[in-house]
């Protein structure tokens, strides 16, 4: 399986089992921790993943590769949706 089918199945499913996970402790629905952990351990994927493909990649300059881990730990979903549709190919 290549890098790039892992980052983008372990983002996406980490988003979407997230946003069902809410709608079910919103609606005090039994699972929903169960799901939110399956959604956590698939953003630790996707995190894991992405920055090792930052801290490797010989395009970019140290204060980027910072930006980016940074990015991943802290804003996982925004920065892997940035990370995924635009910045991956100059980063790669």
């Amino acid at each position: 399986m290549n890098k790039e089918k892992i980052l983008k199945s372990s983002l996406f499913f980490a988003i979407g089992i997230a946003i069902f996970a809410s709608w079910l402790k919103i609606v005090h629905r039994p699972g929903a921790e169960n799901l939110m952990l399956l959604s956590f351990l698939a953003g630790a994927i996707f995190i894991i993943t992405a920055i090792r493909e930052v801290t490797s990649s010989q395009k970019i300059d140290r204060p980027e590769k910072i930006m980016w881990v940074l990015g991943f730990l802290f804003f996982t979903g925004i920065a892997g949706l940035i990370y995924v549709f635009s910045a991956r190919k100059r980063v790669v």
